[in-house]
This record gives C-alpha cells, sequence and structure tokens, in this order.
C-alpha cells in the first residue's frame, strides 16, 4: 500500500493504521483529500505545499514526495553540516525544528539550531550549554548560501522563560515588499525583523515586537504585550 492517499468516489479514505496518521489535507468542510504516513510515524514540523504540487516535510530531515507518496529527494542534518563546511560556514547545526520557509525565487529557510557553551553567566555558574536558533538559506540544490546566528545578534542574558533553551523559534515568514524576514523566538516573547534582502542582506535586527522591544504600546503595560506567540502573519497585502 502506497503511504500516499487512497481515494474512494471523489474522498480519501484512511485505512486502519497501528499509529495515527500524522500529515493529513482537507477540504473546505474538512473531508480528506489525501495523507501521508512519514517515516515511523514521525509528527512533520511542519508540512508546506510547494508550488511544483509537491509536499515538504521536516521529518528529521527535509523529505520533499510528490502526491503519490514518491520520495523526491531529502536533505539530512549531516548532509547539511558537510555542505555548510564546504561553503566556508563555521557552523554545526543540530536537527531541524519548527518551521521551513519556501522563498518566490526556490530557495528554501531552514529554521534549526545548535547548543554553545557558555562559562559563569549571571546566575548560572560553571558551564551552561545554551540551544540558539539559527536560519539557513539553501538554494533550490539543497546548497546553503546565506546563514543567520542568534547568538550573533541577540543578548544571551536575556532569556525571559524557560532558559537554556534561549529562543525556541517557531515560524519564519517573508517579507515580499523588501526581501526581508519576520522570525517568532518564543522564548524570547518577539518578533523580530531581519535584514536578509533575498540573501544580500547582514543579518542585523532591524526591530523586535514585544515587550522590551523596540514599539511602545500606546494604552498599556507588560500585561498587555503577547507572550510565547506562534506563528504571525501579514494581514495586509503590503508586507512593510
Amino acid at each position: 500500500f502506497s503511504p500516499a492517499s487512497a481515494t474512494v468516489a471523489g474522498r480519501t479514505t484512511i485505512p486502519p493504521s497501528p499509529s495515527p496518521v500524522p500529515a493529513v489535507v482537507t477540504d473546505l468542510e474538512g473531508n480528506v483529500i489525501w495523507y501521508y504516513e512519514t517515516p515511523n510515524n514521525l509528527a512533520p514540523l511542519p508540512f508546506k505545499l510547494l508550488e511544483n504540487g509537491h509536499m515538504l516535510f521536516q521529518v528529521q530531515k527535509l523529505l520533499e514526495v510528490d502526491l503519490a507518496g514518491n520520495a523526491i529527494r531529502e536533505l539530512t542534518r549531516e548532509t547539511l553540516n558537510i555542505r555548510l563546511a564546504n561553503a566556508g560556514f563555521n557552523l554545526t547545526v543540530n536537527p531541524f525544528h519548527h518551521d521551513i520557509l519556501p522563498l518566490p525565487n526556490g530557495h528554501f529557510i531552514i529554521l534549526t539550531s545548535y547548543g554553545k557553551d557558555f562559562v559563569d553567566l549571571p546566575g548560572y555558574p560553571g558551564t551552561t550549554t545554551v540551544t540558539g536558533d539559527v536560519l539557513v538559506d539553501v538554494d533550490e540544490n539543497f546548497q546553503p548560501v546565506w546563514v543567520w546566528d542568534a547568538f550573533d545578534h541577540l543578548d544571551i542574558n536575556r532569556h525571559p522563560m524557560q532558559f537554556p533553551d534561549w529562543t525556541h523559534s517557531n515560524a519564519v515568514i517573508y517579507s515580499a515588499d523588501d526581501g526581508n524576514l519576520l522570525l517568532s523566538i518564543r522564548h524570547q516573547s518577539w518578533v523580530i525583523k531581519i535584514d536578509y534582502r533575498d540573501g544580500q542582506g547582514t543579518g542585523d535586527i532591524i526591530w523586535r515586537l514585544g515587550y522590551q522591544g523596540d514599539f511602545t504600546l500606546e494604552n498599556g503595560g507588560p500585561a498587555d504585550w503577547f507572550y510565547a506567540q506562534h506563528y504571525p502573519i501579514f494581514l495586509s497585502p503590503n508586507s512593510t
């Protein structure tokens, strides 16, 4: 049986399984129209529909499948680390997590992370391994061409929740008007805008939205900000 969907009388039926099927697509009435049984029933976090009609999953690796369930290509952490080294990036990343952003030019922004040791941080004597996030821009051939590292741009001593899981970002959004990126950093309770400029940017933080960021609430205080937010979206057609 194919790992992709089976359709009966215009609708898709999911066969009995010892484990829940983790990737399901429905129509607007909630009818299942496609599903995929991921390797070892791993939860895909996330999966995205690509312009070519395929699905891109993060299941401890990037996996692109067509709608018949055939694996088209994949990118493992080990392969990405080799390619990062070959491209001159001094970085070794851990498994991918939470989001993948397909870009209009065929590139992908991968959200990943790694641990970095710090000694005698305020309130944390000895050695503390801090987990921080990384954005890796890979081209259409999954070759890395641009990297953003949270350790280079954020204050290690700002950690409002669940440190040393310092950033724990959960979404990357593309600003089409200026080619920059928004990153939702859950454990900072910030949404930040990053100077990406379609791969030509410096990676500098343009602004930080949230408590202790770069904006002021006209009528409100600390309790009125958002905290531990997930997945911002643009409501206006103008993303700037």
